[in-house]
């Protein structure tokens, strides 16, 4: 008997070191697949670079229109696609985007839509479209992107990233002509924890520094009016509601945006991202400080993203309201949910009530109806 648990245990023992030896073999084959996904996402990048310098020309007779530098022919404006719906909001979104300019040129003579040049605040509106872009335009940036002319993606061939051109008209905010934001991308996987170690996908990235105008930094003005006390009027409606509602008094300052030329600024050492080097210390690292950093990075990469995969070649269909973000309009239908929301409280409230006196007038039947038996008996 014991000789066959010795035996026994033996060959478990031995069962269990093949499992491990074939285990990490797989291990290593899967590395191998790591690797070659690798390889994908390069190549990939090169047939985007390829294809890239297609829609160059096409993005070079967009900016000429937009910038009225160029009138399409009647030809050129003819849309067979057109429906009611598709004409409403082209109509809408060029009276809203445009209305200020024209009606500032249409004083200057007596002149229809030929007075307008090209698509004024083409960009301002195609950028306030998308929930995450406009989240990050302050009030007082609207001034100065009325001035953006152009926004361009400039895929970089020598390594995996790209650029992301901001290009102005001459304006009274800063002396650069153009703003950039450059990525590079990391293909690398964990040094320490290969097939399964998180990464983030964002290398360096890279903003120009702007050349702002005497008082005209609104960086800083917006920083200066979000520094500001809400009110001097008492405690905020939430603030009355009680305690329980603080978190989300300090999500909504969270959440309110200081300027969208925060974008332009560089992160950590020259624009290298310390959580995609594998340089850092876990034992002197300071936990809070990487953790904003790396929150930094998460939103230079989802914007870098989103700009480029979405919003600069489909512009158009954000101008004219064709594409919409489904949170974008959640918000207002919130606002109307609500509304309805109370009115159906009342109701209910109501209804409740009309319960009780239900439930109370057949408690009194009930009690009133033994009554009646006793006394037959």
């Amino acid at each position: 008997m014991v000789q066959t648990e010795a035996s026994t245990s033996g060959t478990a023992s031995v069962v269990s070191a093949a499992v491990k030896r074939r285990t990490n073999a797989l291990r290593n084959l899967q590395l191998k697949f790591v690797g070659v996904e690798s390889q994908l996402a390069e190549e990939l990048h090169k047939l985007e670079c390829k294809y890239g310098k297609l829609f160059d020309p096409i993005y070079d007779e967009r900016a000429k229109i937009i910038n009225g530098d160029y009138e399409p022919t009647e030809e050129e404006a003819a849309w067979p696609y057109a429906t009611a719906g598709t004409d409403e909001k082209s109509e809408s979104a060029s009276s809203n985007s445009n209305g200020g300019a024209t009606k500032k040129q249409k004083t200057g003579g007596g002149g229809g839509d030929e007075e307008v040049r090209g698509l004024p605040d083409f960009w301002l509106k195609a950028l306030g479209a998308n929930q995450v872009i406009s989240g990050l335009i302050a009030d007082e940036d609207e001034a100065a992107l009325r001035f953006l002319r152009d926004v361009r993606v400039k895929l970089n061939d020598s390594l995996v990233g790209y650029t992301i051109e901001f290009h102005f008209n001459e304006n009274p905010f800063f002396a650069n002509k153009t703003l950039t934001k450059t990525y590079e991308l990391n293909t690398e996987r964990s040094k320490t924890e290969p097939l399964t170690g998180e990464v983030s996908p964002l290398r360096r990235c890279v903003g120009t520094l702007i050349q702002w105008k005497a008082g005209k930094n609104l960086v800083e003005i917006a920083a200066a009016k979000s520094s500001k006390p809400k009110s001097a009027g008492g405690p905020s409606s939430k603030q009355k509601k009680g305690d329980e509602n603080e978190d989300d008094d300090e999500d909504e300052e969270d959440d309110e945006p200081s300027s969208f030329f925060t974008l332009f600024d560089t992160h950590g050492e020259n624009g290298f991202n310390p959580l995609c080097t594998g340089q850092i210390d876990p034992a002197n690292a300071n936990v809070e400080a990487l953790g904003l950093l790396a929150q930094q990075f998460e939103l230079d990469y989802e914007v870098g993203q989103l700009l480029r995969e979405v919003i600069v070649p489909k512009a158009v269909l954000y101008y004219t309201g064709e594409l919409v973000d489904e949170d974008a309009g959640a918000e207002a239908d919130f606002g109307d949910f609500g509304e309805d929301d109370d009115e159906e409280d009342d109701d209910e409230e109501d209804d409740d009530d009309d319960d009780e006196d239900d439930e109370d007038e057949e408690s009194e039947e009930e009690e009133a109806q033994p009554r009646k038996k006793k006394s037959a008996k």
